[in-house]
Protein backbone atom coordinates (compact mmCIF):
# COMPACT_ATOMS: atom_id res chain seq x y z
CA UNK A 1 0.00 0.00 0.00
CA UNK A 2 1.11 3.52 -0.94
CA UNK A 3 1.72 6.18 2.08
CA UNK A 4 -0.53 9.00 1.27
CA UNK A 5 1.43 12.19 0.29
CA UNK A 6 0.80 15.38 -0.39
CA UNK A 7 3.33 18.29 -1.67
CA UNK A 8 3.47 21.31 -3.89
CA UNK A 9 5.31 22.64 -6.23
CA UNK A 10 4.96 26.52 -7.37
CA UNK A 11 5.75 27.97 -10.49
CA UNK A 12 5.77 31.22 -12.35
CA UNK A 13 2.00 31.30 -13.02
CA UNK A 14 0.53 28.11 -11.18
CA UNK A 15 0.72 26.13 -7.63
CA UNK A 16 0.70 22.03 -8.70
CA UNK A 17 -0.64 20.13 -5.75
CA UNK A 18 0.26 16.15 -6.86
CA UNK A 19 -1.36 13.46 -4.13
CA UNK A 20 -0.48 9.93 -4.23
CA UNK A 21 -2.03 7.23 -2.47
CA UNK A 22 -5.39 7.01 -0.59
CA UNK A 23 -6.08 10.01 0.60
CA UNK A 24 -7.32 9.22 4.01
CA UNK A 25 -7.81 12.18 6.59
CA UNK A 26 -4.95 13.11 7.72
CA UNK A 27 -3.80 13.27 4.10
CA UNK A 28 -6.71 15.76 3.48
CA UNK A 29 -6.32 17.93 6.24
CA UNK A 30 -2.58 18.45 4.62
CA UNK A 31 -4.86 18.90 1.25
CA UNK A 32 -6.64 21.64 2.98
CA UNK A 33 -3.71 23.60 3.72
CA UNK A 34 -1.89 23.46 0.54
CA UNK A 35 -5.07 24.67 -0.90
CA UNK A 36 -5.39 27.75 1.22
CA UNK A 37 -1.92 28.53 1.20
CA UNK A 38 -1.97 28.04 -2.84
CA UNK A 39 -5.77 30.75 -2.70
CA UNK A 40 -4.52 33.26 -0.50
CA UNK A 41 -1.08 33.39 -0.41
CA UNK A 42 0.91 32.45 -3.09
CA UNK A 43 -2.00 33.64 -5.33
CA UNK A 44 -0.44 31.90 -9.00
CA UNK A 45 -3.31 32.48 -11.24
CA UNK A 46 -4.01 28.89 -11.72
CA UNK A 47 -3.85 26.06 -8.79
CA UNK A 48 -3.90 22.26 -10.28
CA UNK A 49 -3.98 19.57 -8.67
CA UNK A 50 -2.42 16.22 -9.80
CA UNK A 51 -4.90 13.10 -9.27
CA UNK A 52 -2.82 10.99 -11.15
CA UNK A 53 -1.18 8.22 -8.49
CA UNK A 54 -4.67 8.44 -6.54
CA UNK A 55 -6.14 5.34 -5.20
CA UNK A 56 -9.08 6.33 -3.07
CA UNK A 57 -9.72 9.99 -1.91
CA UNK A 58 -11.66 10.57 1.82
CA UNK A 59 -14.82 12.53 2.09
CA UNK A 60 -13.04 15.65 4.44
CA UNK A 61 -10.82 15.48 0.75
CA UNK A 62 -13.60 16.20 -1.42
CA UNK A 63 -15.30 18.70 1.01
CA UNK A 64 -11.61 20.71 0.77
CA UNK A 65 -11.53 20.57 -3.27
CA UNK A 66 -15.27 21.72 -3.27
CA UNK A 67 -13.99 24.87 -1.20
CA UNK A 68 -11.58 25.43 -3.00
CA UNK A 69 -13.41 24.89 -6.04
CA UNK A 70 -15.96 27.67 -4.94
CA UNK A 71 -13.84 30.12 -3.61
CA UNK A 72 -10.99 29.87 -6.68
CA UNK A 73 -13.65 32.18 -9.37
CA UNK A 74 -14.65 35.13 -6.44
CA UNK A 75 -10.17 35.18 -6.56
CA UNK A 76 -10.27 35.31 -10.21
CA UNK A 77 -7.66 32.27 -9.69
CA UNK A 78 -8.63 28.81 -12.20
CA UNK A 79 -8.64 25.04 -10.38
CA UNK A 80 -7.83 22.35 -12.28
CA UNK A 81 -8.21 18.99 -11.61
CA UNK A 82 -5.97 16.59 -13.47
CA UNK A 83 -5.67 13.16 -14.34
CA UNK A 84 -7.69 11.12 -11.69
CA UNK A 85 -8.57 7.52 -12.36
CA UNK A 86 -11.91 6.13 -13.31
CA UNK A 87 -13.19 5.87 -10.05
CA UNK A 88 -11.71 9.16 -8.50
CA UNK A 89 -13.34 10.93 -11.37
CA UNK A 90 -16.72 9.66 -10.98
CA UNK A 91 -16.75 10.76 -7.18
CA UNK A 92 -15.39 13.91 -8.51
CA UNK A 93 -18.02 14.53 -11.15
CA UNK A 94 -20.84 13.49 -8.47
CA UNK A 95 -19.87 16.44 -6.53
CA UNK A 96 -19.97 18.86 -9.57
CA UNK A 97 -15.97 19.12 -9.46
CA UNK A 98 -15.91 17.87 -13.21
CA UNK A 99 -16.99 19.23 -16.44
Amino acid sequence: MVAPTVSSRTFAHSVVIALRGHIDETASHQLRRELINALMRQRRPRIVVDFARVTSIDPTAVGALIAAHEAAPDMKLTLTLRNPGRGIAAELADHGLLA
